[in-house]
C-alpha cells in the first residue's frame, strides 16, 4: 500500500498517546455515534444491521458540521479525493519468507509439500518466498526456480525434470500409479 501511494508509514511510538490522538478521536466518535446509538436495538439479519450502521456513518461523515463549518465528507473531497489513485491491477498478496534446507532428493519441504531445486543445491539452506499461489526459491537474491503452490493432499511433489541429475531425467512414470502396480506385480511374482 505504501509503495502504491508513494508514501511512508511511520508507526506511533510506544506509550506516546499524542501520536495516536486522531485515531483515538475517530474511535471515540464511532463508539459514541454508532455503537452508542445502536446498542439497545435488535436486528434479525446482518443486512438490517449494516443498513443501520450505514445510516449512522452517513450522519457522521455528511451531516455533522465540524468547528470550521465543514463536514468530514466536504473536507475529504476538497483536500484528499484528488490524490487518490486507481487501485493496482494486481491485488495485494501476503508473502511469507522461510529459510529451508534442500534435501538429498533435491526438494525442499514447505508446508508439507515438496518442490524441486537444481540438484547441485542439495544440502544447502535457501530462501523461499511463499504466496497463496506461488513458491519462489532464491539463492541469495537470485531466483533459482518457481513452482505453482501445491494445495490439498499433503506430501505432493512438484518436480521439474531439469532439476534432476542426468541419471534421473529419463525415468518416465516414476512414482506413478502404473509404476506402483508394475512394481507390486513384480514382488508377487505375477506378470
Amino acid at each position: 500500500m505504501a509503495d502504491h501511494y508513494s508514501t511512508g508509514i511511520v508507526p506511533a511510538r510506544v506509550r506516546k498517546p499524542r501520536d495516536k490522538a486522531a485515531v483515538e478521536s475517530a474511535v471515540h466518535v464511532v463508539n459514541k455515534r454508532v455503537i452508542g446509538y445502536l446498542v439497545e436495538e435488535v436486528w434479525t439479519t446482518v443486512d438490517d444491521l449494516n443498513s443501520a450502521i450505514t445510516e449512522r456513518l452517513v450522519e457522521i461523515n455528511e451531516q455533522i458540521r465540524r468547528a470550521d463549518g465543514t463536514t468530514r465528507w466536504e473536507r475529504f473531497a476538497a483536500e484528499e479525493a484528488h490524490l487518490l489513485q486507481p487501485l493496482p491491477a494486481e491485488g495485494f498478496e501476503t508473502v511469507e519468507w522461510k529459510q529451508l534446507k534442500v534435501g538429498r532428493n533435491y526438494h525442499i519441504s514447505c508446508d508439507s509439500q515438496h518442490y524441486s531445486v537444481p540438484y547441485t543445491y542439495a544440502g544447502q539452506l535457501l530462501r523461499v518466498r511463499v504466496t497463496s499461489t506461488m513458491v519462489t526459491i532464491f539463492d541469495a537474491d537470485q531466483i533459482l526456480c518457481q513452482h505453482v503452490r501445491r494445495q490439498g493432499r499433503k506430501g505432493q511433489y512438484s518436480t521439474d525434470v531439469i532439476h534432476a541429475p542426468k541419471r534421473h531425467q529419463n525415468i518416465d512414470g516414476l512414482w506413478s500409479k502404473q509404476w506402483f502396480l508394475d512394481r507390486a506385480r513384480g514382488f508377487r511374482g505375477v506378470k
